[in-house]
C-alpha cells in the first residue's frame, strides 16, 4: 500500500560535478560584469545620498548640495538633465516639473527624505562611506553589486538541494535572469540588499537549524526595507507551522523573533519620522508632491482599495504570471505529494499570501519589490517537485 503521506526529503549536499564551480563562477562573473557596465542612475539615489547627508547633521541646505554634487563624478549630460528634470530630459511634464522643483529648492528636497529614511541600514552604510571619504554613489553601487553576488549564490546552493546539478544552474539563472535581479543590482538602491538577505534569511529557516541567524537576516532585511515585513512575517509563519515539535524554536524564541520584527519595522518608519501608508500610496500612485503632508489628501480609504483592484491586471504581465503560477503549481504539486504537509507548497501559499498583503498596501509589481516572493515561489516550486518525485519513487518501489 502507497502512504500518501510521503514524508519530506531530507536535504543533504549533491555531489557536484568538477564542472559546477567554474559555471558558477562565470555565471557570477557575467552578473558582476553586467551590473558594473549597465550602472542605472535613479533618482531615488539621490534621496538616499541626501539621507546619508541628513543622518550626518547636514541642514537642509547642506544635504541638497551634497546630493546634487554627487552626480558630478558619474552622471552623463543625459543622466544629469533627467535626475534634475532639464528641458531636454524628455520626461512627462509632470514629473519634469517634480524633479526641477526639488532640484532648485533645498526645501523641497528636505521634504521627499522621509520616504527613504527607513532604509536605515542602507542609508547607516553610506553615511559611513561618507564620513571614511568614499563617494557615496560609488559605495551604493558596489553595496548593490556584492548583494546581487550574495543573492545568486543562494539562489544557486537552494535550488542544488532539489534538482540535479545541470538543471540546479538552469534553473538558478533563469530565474536570476527572469525576476531582473541584474537590473536591480544596477541600480544602487537598497533593494537588491534587502533581496539577499530575505532570501538568504529564507535559505537558513527552511533548510538548516540555524534559526537564530536566519531571524536576524529578517530583521536586517526589515531595516532595509520596511515593506518587507510582511515577508518576513510570513515566513515566521511557515517555520512556526510547518516545522515538527520536537525541532522548533521555543515559544520563547517565537515571542522574540516576533518582538525584534515589530520593533525594527517601527524604527524604521515612525521611528524614523518617516511618512504615513497614505502618503506613501498617494504620493507613489497618484502625484508626485513637492510638499507631501501639505498636499496629499485627507485618506480615503474606499479609493484605495479601488485603486488597488483597477491595478490587479498587473498579474497578467509576463514575470507576475510566471511567478505566481510558479507559486500555485508548487502548491498543487505539493498537496499531490504530501497534502497539507508539503513544504514546498506551504512555503508557495505563504509566500502567495505576502503577495497578496503586499499588493493590497502597494498596487505595484515592480521586480524590486517583488525580487525576493518570486524567487520563493520558485524555490518553493522546486521543493514541491523533489516531493512529488519521491512519491512517485516510493510509489514504484516495490518494498512501499
Amino acid at each position: 500500500m502507497i502512504d500518501k503521506d510521503v514524508e519530506r526529503p531530507e536535504n543533504r549536499t549533491r555531489s557536484t560535478p568538477r564542472w559546477f564551480a567554474p559555471v558558477v563562477i562565470v555565471l557570477l562573473s557575467l552578473l558582476a560584469g553586467y551590473a558594473h557596465r549597465e550602472r542605472a542612475l535613479d533618482w531615488d539615489l539621490l534621496a538616499y545620498v541626501g539621507c546619508a547627508e541628513e543622518l550626518r547633521g547636514g541642514s537642509p541646505a547642506e544635504v541638497h548640495g551634497a546630493a546634487y554634487a554627487s552626480l558630478d563624478s558619474l552622471a552623463s549630460v543625459e543622466d544629469a538633465a533627467r535626475l534634475c528634470g532639464g528641458p531636454d530630459s524628455g520626461l512627462d511634464v509632470r514629473v519634469q516639473r517634480y524633479r526641477q522643483g526639488v532640484a532648485d529648492d533645498p526645501a523641497a528636497f528636505s521634504a521627499q527624505l522621509p520616504f527613504y529614511r527607513g532604509r536605515v541600514l542602507f542609508v547607516g552604510t553610506l553615511a559611513l562611506a561618507a564620513a571614511s571619504g568614499t563617494n557615496v554613489m560609488h559605495a551604493a553601487f558596489l553595496i548593490a553589486l556584492l548583494s546581487g553576488l550574495a543573492f545568486a549564490l543562494v539562489v544557486v546552493r537552494w535550488v542544488t538541494l532539489h534538482l540535479a546539478p545541470m538543471a540546479a544552474v538552469s534553473v538558478a539563472a533563469g530565474a536570476i535572469v527572469l525576476t531582473d535581479a541584474p537590473r536591480v543590482m544596477a541600480t544602487g538602491t537598497p533593494d537588491m540588499l534587502a533581496s539577499a538577505l530575505l532570501v538568504g534569511a529564507a535559505y537558513l529557516l527552511v533548510e538548516t537549524q540555524r534559526r537564530t541567524l536566519g531571524c536576524l537576516l529578517l530583521v536586517l532585511a526589515v531595516a532595509t526595507r520596511a515593506d518587507h515585513a510582511l515577508l518576513a512575517g510570513a515566513l515566521l509563519a511557515w517555520l512556526a507551522i510547518t516545522t515538527p515539535a520536537d525541532r522548533r524554536p521555543s515559544s520563547r524564541w517565537f515571542v522574540l523573533a516576533i518582538a525584534s520584527l515589530v520593533v525594527t519595522t517601527w524604527f524604521c518608519t515612525a521611528g524614523r519620522g518617516s511618512y504615513g501608508w497614505w502618503t506613501v500610496f498617494h504620493h507613489s500612485f497618484f502625484e508626485y508632491e513637492l510638499f507631501p503632508p501639505a498636499s496629499t489628501p485627507p485618506r480615503d480609504i474606499g479609493f484605495g482599495a479601488a485603486h488597488t483592484l483597477n491595478s490587479m491586471p498587473m498579474f497578467l504581465a509576463l514575470r507576475p504570471l510566471v511567478f505566481t503560477l510558479c507559486g500555485l503549481l508548487a502548491v498543487a504539486l505539493g498537496w499531490r505529494a504530501r497534502r497539507w504537509k508539503s513544504d514546498g507548497g506551504r512555503l508557495a501559499a505563504f509566500t502567495l499570501v505576502a503577495v497578496a498583503n503586499h499588493f493590497a498596501l502597494f498596487p505595484a509589481l515592480w521586480p524590486r519589490l517583488m525580487l525576493p516572493y518570486w524567487t520563493l515561489c520558485l524555490i518553493a516550486l522546486c521543493m514541491a517537485w523533489t516531493e512529488r518525485t519521491a512519491r512517485e519513487a516510493q510509489a514504484t518501489d516495490p518494498a512501499a
